[in-house]
């Protein structure tokens, strides 16, 4: 017969343990007892959460089937083999229905779902950063905050990097921009975290002069008027610069200005084939009075370019820049680079093949001749090492630089460190 209140019938607890009914109470408490532990074991080892709440119901029905027989007193056997803790521990779980035991269940629904669904063999989710610069064009690198090492890098394009959960330093960089952004960052799992930097941020100011009157002056293609004293306050970063007079040859350059800084260049125009210096008719013609009494035009210093370059110095602003040297044209323009591989070239070709091209040629490359082409190199104002702009240090660069090929760059890097010149490492 049921107790009083109780959903289940008195057989109930007989059919589960295999008893017959009228079976002594002392063997029903000692089968219900064995049971129990059997169940409590079942379910410390449950693989899933629905395999454990399964055993946590059978457990709760089992000792309402017992106390429903026992007519709500302890059994006479649960005295003997030290059932007692037992006993008030089942009856603790039986008696939690409410919102501990929903609780537990969703708890360990939770933490089964995390470990088997999400991000595959309980790996966490990854954290994401994406950055979308101003200007366009940036590169972003996310680097490790122990070691510096780069976990990610991509575009500044508002595309998303991924990278594990910690701490790293996020940098920022333009190619025309003298400085980087960056900020130190700790990211968690999952988290997408948007940034839009302001990159070659506040104003340089720089003034343009040449070797010549009426002539016209572009900065980044627009006419800014004629070369002199006038100061041109221009934003953060590189800016192309063009001379232009009718009867010369263009002059142009690049300047990499810094905040608050002021350059000067100095242009220095030359004449067209057929024109002479500071005016714009027609050379007179060989054989003349004028052409007897004219000098011999000046002749390249050896291993330079046979096309002279139209400048040759910059000075002014934060550094007090000197002079270049003769005939090389500014330090990092094309018509200096022409001049300084022409002469490498011309002096440590062993070869034949009209480039640096093997180990030997590099080492035989004096010391000396590097550290002067650095600083003819510097006088150009440029805001990073020769070293890296022309791909020795692994950066990108166009084919041949400095007449030494592309796998012999490395080598030249070596050799570079080896005596002294500015490198990254």
């Amino acid at each position: 017969m049921a107790k009083t209140g109780s959903i289940e019938p008195v057989g109930r607890l007989h059919a589960i343990l295999g008893l017959a009914e009228e079976a002594p109470a002392a063997d029903i408490a000692r089968a219900y007892r064995r049971l129990r532990a059997h169940v409590e074991s079942r379910a410390q080892t449950a693989s899933d959460a629905a395999s454990w709440a399964g055993y946590e119901a059978e457990l709760r029905a089992l000792a309402r089937a017992f106390e429903v027989r026992a007519g709500g007193e302890v059994d006479p056997g649960e005295s003997e083999a030290g059932s007692g803790p037992r006993k008030r521990r089942l009856r603790r779980w039986a008696g939690r229905a409410g919102w501990s035991l929903l609780g537990a269940l969703v708890l360990a629904s939770v933490l089964f779902a995390v470990k088997h669904f999400g991000g595959g063999a309980g790996a966490p989710a990854p954290a994401r950063v994406a950055v979308r610069s101003d200007p366009a064009g940036a590169r972003v690198e996310l680097l490790g905050a122990e070691d510096e090492h780069v976990a990610a890098s991509g575009p500044a394009d508002g595309s998303a990097l991924s990278v594990p959960e910690g701490d790293y330093t996020l940098r920022v960089g333009h190619p025309d921009c003298p400085e980087a952004w960056q900020q130190t960052l700790a990211l968690a799992a999952g988290e997408l975290r948007e940034f839009a930097p302001q990159l070659c941020q506040g104003e340089g100011r720089l003034v343009i002069r040449s070797n010549v009157s009426e002539d016209r002056a572009l900065v980044d293609g627009l006419d800014v008027g004629q070369t002199g004293s006038e100061i041109h306050s221009l934003r953060v970063g590189a800016h192309q610069v063009e001379v232009r007079k009718q009867g010369y040859r263009p002059w142009t350059g690049k300047v990499v200005l810094r905040r608050d800084e002021e350059i000067t260049l100095n242009a220095e125009l030359e004449p067209e084939a057929g024109q002479s210096a500071g005016s714009s008719t027609p050379a007179a013609s060989a054989g003349s009075p004028a052409a007897a009494a004219a000098p011999p035009p000046p002749q390249p210093p050896p291993g330079a370019s046979a096309q002279p370059a139209p400048q040759r110095s910059v000075t002014g602003g934060a550094g007090g820049r000197t002079a270049l040297p003769p005939r090389t044209g500014k330090g990092g323009s094309k018509s200096w680079h022409d001049a300084i591989k022409s002469g490498l070239v011309a002096d440590y070709d062993r070869n034949g093949s009209r480039s640096l091209d093997t180990r030997e040629e590099i080492q035989s490359i004096a010391c000396s001749r590097w550290q002067s082409i650095e600083a003819s190199y510097e006088t150009g104002g440029l805001a990073v090492d020769m070293s890296h702009l022309y791909g020795f240090d692994g950066s990108s660069a166009p084919a041949n630089t400095l007449g030494i090929t592309p796998a012999m760059r490395g080598y030249a890097y070596d050799r570079m460190k080896q005596c002294g010149l500015k490198t990254r490492s």
